[in-house]
């Protein structure tokens, strides 16, 4: 297998299997005391951008994948993400300001209103031996709904990525026809 880099040089977090994160994932859970997340948005239908999130913040900067890239890499990019869940401190959340949303900065759009209306979300959580991913429009017309899936997470990295494509894919639909 050849060595993976993501874009920007950094190099993926080790696995005891290559193309799975189980182990990580369940060691990064005991480790945290609780279930993992991480945030993954779609904007501008080119790009991924994937994010770690401490307490209710998204954190660090983004891992940004082009929407050409493998299955595999999304999907290993978003156990990433998860595995950095709660390593990042957040300081004072009131000086927060909207330049601070790094997936905003790294996405290229002009403002955040820009973001927002042409990207969508897909929460990403753990329960258990599970991974949890909710797919909707960032600005959604019905907030409570959303495009999900339940995917074990000995789930290799392909899987977790195609399932990411599929639920974006799904959420359009329901977009289209104005249920989300």
């Amino acid at each position: 297998m050849a060595e993976i880099f993501f874009p920007g040089g950094v190099k993926p977090k080790p696995r005891v299997l290559p193309d799975h994160s189980v182990r990580e994932l369940i060691d990064a859970r005991e480790r945290a005391g609780q279930e993992l997340r991480a945030a993954l948005y779609l904007y501008d239908d080119k790009l991924f951008l994937v994010s770690a999130i401490t307490g209710i913040v998204e954190v660090g900067a983004p891992i940004t994948l082009n929407v050409s890239e493998p299955d595999d890499l999304l999907g290993l990019a978003i156990c990433d993400k998860l595995l950095e869940f709660g390593m990042h401190t957040t300081g004072d959340l009131r000086d927060y300001r909207v330049d601070d949303w790094r997936v905003f900065t790294h996405s290229g759009a002009k403002t955040a209103k820009q973001f927002e209306a042409r990207a969508y979300h897909v929460r990403v959580e753990t329960r258990n031996t599970a991974i949890i991913l909710r797919a909707q429009p960032r600005l959604s017309l019905e907030p409570d709904f959303y495009a999900g899936a339940t995917l074990s997470n000995a789930a290799d990295h392909e899987k977790i990525g195609g399932a990411v494509r599929r639920l974006i894919a799904s959420a359009k639909v329901l977009r289209d026809a104005e249920f989300i």
